[in-house]
């Protein structure tokens, strides 16, 4: 029960009338306003890592990318997001901000519906494995302009792929 009530403050379930919990539905300026924060929050995370990572952490991460990018290339959704967790725990771990991965676990969890159906999108996936590519390019040559721009990018592209989603079910109302 104590699951399900910080699921329900959380924005994550909620109550329907006749039919009880449900997963909540989020409107489509709650979800840009979470890519929006996403953007900030994954080029700090990027930022952090690049000036705290050792040449061993950098080679931690290079694999973790390209595990991510052979799972946007070939993999499934569960495998996408298991790397993309891995990804982003390293960093976060590295950036030593756990802070950062606290809310970027939030708010992903608050989208995770949209971004299951733009995931499953094949030009979603091959335009993200190309992101990721360019934002592991960035982060090993430890520039962090270009880091986070890549970083930006990639969330800009989430946020237009997800974000169509809603308008679609806006329109099907």
């Amino acid at each position: 029960r104590e699951a399900m009530r910080r699921l329900e403050a959380e924005g994550i379930i909620a109550q329907a009338a006749t039919r009880g919990l449900t997963v909540a539905k989020i409107s489509y300026r709650d979800a840009q306003n979470i890519y929006l924060i996403r953007e900030s929050l994954e080029a700090l995370i990027i930022e952090q890592f690049i000036d705290n990572a050792t040449a061993g952490e950098l080679a931690v991460v290079e694999a973790f990318f390209a595990k991510l990018v052979s799972a946007y290339r070939a993999g499934t959704l569960t495998e996408i997001i298991e790397a993309k967790q891995m990804l982003y725990g390293h960093l976060c771990r590295v950036a030593d901000n756990k802070i950062a991965y606290d809310l970027l676990a939030r708010l992903t969890l608050r989208t995770s519906q949209l971004r299951s159906l733009s995931v499953a999108r094949s030009e979603r996936k091959k335009e993200s494995a190309y992101e990721i590519e360019a934002l592991a390019v960035a982060v090993l040559s430890r520039n962090v302009d270009d880091a986070r721009s890549a970083v930006t990018v990639h969330v800009k592209h989430a946020a237009r792929s997800a974000l169509k989603f809603i308008k679609t079910e806006a329109t099907k109302d």
